[in-house]
């Protein structure tokens, strides 16, 4: 037979994961009025990418960007305010009563730093997806996820292209490389749709 105190640490060490695994577990999506705070990431279901607040070399500007997960370096490859960077760690990125996926500062929701700006016709049940492939998807509903998203953040990519993303859309499209380390920025590259294709 076991031991009276072996049997009590093992009830203990049960208890212990039951309450962990929550914690554990990974959250790849955002709800209506669900907060991401700076410190706050939620991570793709095979944990391929994560999507998060992060600080690009020695700035001290925060973005909200997506990168590689289990990483030694992080490779970010989307940023969603990249002309627009927060000079704080007071960044919150939510899904708002219009719908839409937006990230504000100082606690001003009503004055965004970016957002998804889709029009809508219903909110009740709006969810954004980080989806294994590293797109970032909003969904009309958490139900019926599917391939009809109304937004996803392939279609607005930044300096890096990865597999699945295409270089499709308007003349005002354009991938560019805007972040900066420290003093020293990183070298600028432009693709812009013209009349004959993309130029560089």
């Amino acid at each position: 037979q076991i031991p009276r105190k072996i049997k009590m640490f093992l009830k203990d060490l049960l208890v212990f994961f039951l309450l962990l695994f929550p914690f554990c577990s990974s959250i790849d999506t955002i709800a209506l009025n669900q907060l991401v705070k700076d410190g706050d990431f939620i991570v793709s279901k095979e944990n391929k990418f994560e999507l998060g607040f992060f600080s690009p070399g020695n700035s001290r500007s925060r973005y909200v960007g997506i990168w590689y997960a289990n990483k030694s370096e992080k490779a970010v490859v989307w940023v969603a305010n990249r002309n627009n960077p927060i000079n704080d760690t007071s960044g919150v990125l939510t899904i708002n009563r219009y719908g839409k996926l937006v990230l504000y500062a100082h606690n001003i929701d009503n004055v965004s730093i970016w957002s998804t700006n889709v029009s809508v016709e219903t909110t009740s049940t709006r969810v954004a997806q980080l989806l294994d492939t590293g797109n970032l998807v909003l969904f009309p509903d958490s139900i019926s996820k599917s391939e009809s998203f109304i937004w996803q953040s392939f279609d607005y990519p930044s300096d890096t292209l990865i597999p699945g993303m295409k270089l499709v859309g308007t003349k005002s499209q354009v991938l560019i490389g805007i972040l900066h380390s420290g003093k020293t920025p990183r070298i600028l590259l432009k693709y812009q749709l013209g009349p004959y294709g993309y130029h560089k």
